[in-house]
């Protein structure tokens, strides 16, 4: 591949794998592959998103007990799916 135009914020987002162009003007968020995950990892990965999610917010929608939310969540972030990005925040990583 070579250098390309990018003359729109779409395009950016395109070139960088976020989203994806099904036709002309529809766009689609293109999510990290969870289908190897754990539920339990899924069910976190589609609570979370690319701006921080507090802890207790996933805590109070999950039900889990906050020492095994840590534990799930410090999984996902070696797997590369997570970063932490502050005293108990969370987003969704671009892969």
């Amino acid at each position: 591949d070579g250098a390309g135009i990018a003359s729109t914020a779409d395009d950016i987002l395109e070139i960088l794998g976020i989203v994806k162009r099904k036709k002309k003007g529809v766009r689609t968020l293109l999510n990290p592959d969870t289908k190897e995950l754990p539920e339990e990892e899924r069910t976190l990965m589609a609570l979370l998103d690319f701006s921080p999610t507090s802890i207790s917010y996933l805590q109070e929608k999950t039900k889990l007990e906050i020492p095994i939310l840590t534990q799930l969540l410090l999984s996902l972030e070696l797997k590369g799916f997570v970063e932490r990005t502050g005293p108990a925040h969370y987003i969704k990583k671009i892969r």
